[in-house]
């Protein structure tokens, strides 16, 4: 399809603006719609005629496995594809599967992608490498590639972290031949840097309060909600009807699920009377 279009001078790429970390805007570059259009076709037909259990896929549907996800979000899969070794495939696998009967999807999804962030470490400079072969001057090297590709210290600690629950648990439950040892220590995970609080300016908020009426009534709720509780956006998209609680003296509280914790809670809301109005009016 792509060798099509470029004959005929009709591989058009589309641009969209996006926002970076620095909160500036950027331009990014996309495949054509008839590319996407035609992959998110394929993924449908591939989905629809693969009736094998979802273990045995390289891209795991997790709905299918009765896996809890967030609503808010679009994510609900776990692909193994960019494993290139063929014991780590196999032990990534049993690890995923353990991590999500122990732990949530997003934690999965982390563990995940250090995996495959190890796994293209080893395909460029070990291709050959056996499970058994790791040793500690094999880690040290990787913890210098990981210094070496500019990722943060919160990123390089998650990778590193999680690469030592999984070869761990591949020595203690038989997953994959690896060392009995310990290979990563406590002191080759960086501590994060504390970065201070950024607010956001008086005069701004003031600035969207005065337009609050021009949003739409769910974006309004969750803009004073937000203001007034501090919540995270995912709880905020899922917040039920019947969130704003009073007690016996006539304050209101707010009903959540924490996501981070996977437990509900209960706060105080600030301006309550207003609040209790724009929810439920």
């Amino acid at each position: 399809m792509r060798s099509y279009l470029v004959e005929r001078g009709k591989a058009v790429k589309r641009t969209y603006s996006v926002i970076d970390s620095n909160q500036t805007r950027k331009m990014a570059v996309a495949e054509s719609n008839c590319i996407s259009t035609l992959r998110q076709i394929y993924k449908v037909i591939q989905a629809a005629y693969d009736d094998r259990p979802e273990y045995e896929k390289d891209a795991w549907d997790v709905r299918k496995m009765g896996v809890k996800i967030n609503l808010s979000t679009s994510s609900y899969t776990i692909s193994f594809t960019k494993l290139h070794q063929s014991w780590l495939y196999q032990a990534a696998k049993k690890f995923i599967s353990y991590t999500l009967s122990t732990n949530s999807y997003n934690n999965a999804l982390n563990r995940m992608t250090a995996l495959n962030k190890f796994s293209g470490f080893l395909r460029k400079y070990h291709p050959l490498l056996k499970g058994s072969d790791i040793d500690r001057p094999l880690v040290v090297e990787y913890l210098s590639c990981l210094v070496k590709v500019n990722l943060s210290k919160k990123s390089r600690g998650d990778y590193i972290t999680n690469l030592k629950i999984f070869l761990k648990l591949c020595a203690r439950e038989g997953w994959a031949t690896v060392p009995n040892k310990e290979l990563i220590y406590q002191e080759d995970t960086p501590q994060p840097d504390k970065h201070l609080p950024r607010y956001i300016p008086q005069f701004v908020l003031e600035q969207l309060n005065q337009h609050l009426d021009a949003l739409p009534p769910y974006i309004m709720r969750m803009v004073i909600v937000h203001q007034e509780c501090g919540r995270r956006i995912n709880e905020l998209c899922t917040l039920p009807l019947n969130c704003v609680l009073p007690d016996a003296n006539g304050d209101y509280f707010l009903h959540y699920k924490n996501s981070k914790m996977n437990r509900e809670k209960t706060i105080p809301t600030g301006q309550t009377h207003l609040i209790f109005r724009m929810l439920t009016g």
